[in-house]
């Protein structure tokens, strides 16, 4: 019996060591795992701001395309504040035009925050940069009700289906820190009809 003790002297020594050793590798694990998952939130975060940028200029581009279409001003000057800050002067020309522009957000934007993000309500680090494109012009179709009736409607054509003006938004939102994020999306104006 004694013989056995003497060989097992230490024993409780290397057990406990093997035991601290798992469980640093543990802890150490979940210090990275956790590191690592605060980092993609961060990034994550930045993204969202980026996408929420560009997809809420799309509402602000189809109320500035109504606005210059119902009202017809003759320069930026004659929007109302915030847009007479953020509009380019080529974007009334370009809804008014009937050949679709060249032009994008990157090098000449319709709409651009980088000069006036406090009166739309944008974060100080975001960026929108917009361009509004008129598509096409097409004659709307009316319906059966309309045709069987005789009713001529709004605009020109039988049944009255009246006129639809196609217009494209790209937008793009930009985070401080280099997220992005673009969003493109169309908008059709029926001529005549209140609201478009």
């Amino acid at each position: 019996m004694r013989m056995s003790r003497l060989t097992e002297k230490g024993s409780a020594l290397v057990v406990s060591v093997l035991v601290l050793l798992v469980l640093t590798v543990i802890g150490i694990y979940a210090v990275t795992t956790s590191t690592m998952e605060t980092k993609i939130s961060g990034f994550e975060r930045t993204y969202k701001v980026a996408f929420y940028t560009a997809d809420s200029g799309l509402p602000v581009g189809v109320e500035v395309t109504k606005y210059i279409i119902h009202h017809v001003p003759s320069g930026i000057d004659e929007l109302p504040s915030p847009w007479n800050s953020v509009v380019d002067s080529s974007l009334i020309d370009e809804v008014f035009s009937e050949t679709p522009s060249s032009d994008d957000f990157n090098n000449a934007p319709d709409i651009n925050s980088q000069n006036d993000t406090d009166n739309l309500g944008f974060p100080s680090a975001t960026t929108l940069k917009m361009d509004v494109d008129r598509l096409a012009a097409h004659y709307l179709a009316g319906g059966a009700i309309e045709f069987g009736a005789g009713y001529e409607g709004i605009g020109k054509g039988a049944a009255g289906g009246g006129v639809g003006i196609l217009f494209g938004y790209d937008s793009l939102g930009q985070y401080a820190v280099g997220a992005s994020s673009e969003v493109y999306s169309g908008y059709r104006h029926v001529v005549g009809v209140p609201g478009g």
